[in-house]
């Protein structure tokens, strides 16, 4: 039997006892959807338990080195341990510190899972605060910290609420960052998508939009969720 606080993948485990935010389905939506081709440094930007980080390490081969970056203590701690029992220890660090007070040479990919609930009942509890709120990260300091991190052939890529879409392009359009692909996530086709998964980068004209629906009639995931996410969970 699984334990509570383990989330067991197939190359790798995830422990969120102590981190505020678990491992949950935009996380692992983003680990599987970023492009990683041709990525040799990459930044994870509030790893959280560092799932985002182990996905993408999977995914690339041994000379791609990830750096995450974590300002919630006890979630950097258990991105500690997370990345430690994992394959890919040697090319995956953890820092403790802001986005705000980061610096490194650039990155070919910057994933984000990003704070997004700026106008909802903040929750009791301080370190899901840090993790779910724009206060501790806005979207335009994210997007003006990203731009020097970035290589000129750089990719960002986050998931963020559809209904925050058009501001955000607008955000990082003022960092000469354009959104060159959306995927539009829905839970089920009847549903609207609520989750987009959007990549910017500094030169692309072209522009691709595409829809992803997660569950089918019977509460089953769809062909296409499992397609993205089969090397990863364990049960599809």
């Amino acid at each position: 039997m699984q334990e509570k606080n383990i989330f067991q993948f197939k190359q790798f485990s995830i422990r969120h006892q102590h981190a505020a935010m678990k491992v949950g389905t935009d996380g692992v939506l983003l680990g599987a959807w970023a492009n990683t081709n041709n990525a040799i440094r990459i930044l994870d930007i509030g790893t959280g338990t560092g799932l985002i980080a182990l996905m993408l390490a999977q995914r690339t081969s041994d000379d791609t080195y990830i750096d995450a970056i974590e300002i919630e203590k006890q979630a950097y701690e258990e991105a500690c341990y997370n990345v430690e029992q994992s394959p890919w220890k040697n090319r995956i660090e953890i820092f403790h510190q802001a986005l705000q007070d980061f610096s490194n040479t650039p990155y070919d990919l910057i994933v984000c899972n990003p704070p997004f609930f700026h106008n909802s009942l903040r929750p009791p509890d301080q370190k899901r605060r840090l993790a779910r709120h724009a206060d501790t990260l806005p979207m335009n300091m994210l997007a003006a910290r990203c731009r020097p991190l970035l290589k000129p052939t750089g990719i960002i890529s986050m998931i963020i609420p559809c209904i925050d879409l058009p501001k955000i392009e607008s955000i990082f359009l003022t960092e000469n960052l354009h959104c060159f692909r959306t995927t539009y996530v829905s839970t089920t086709a009847n549903k609207k998508p609520e989750r987009c998964l959007v990549s910017f980068d500094t030169g692309t004209n072209l522009k691709s939009k595409e829809a992803m629906v997660l569950l089918d009639s019977h509460g089953d995931r769809t062909n296409e969720y499992c397609a993205l996410t089969r090397n990863f969970y364990l049960k599809l």
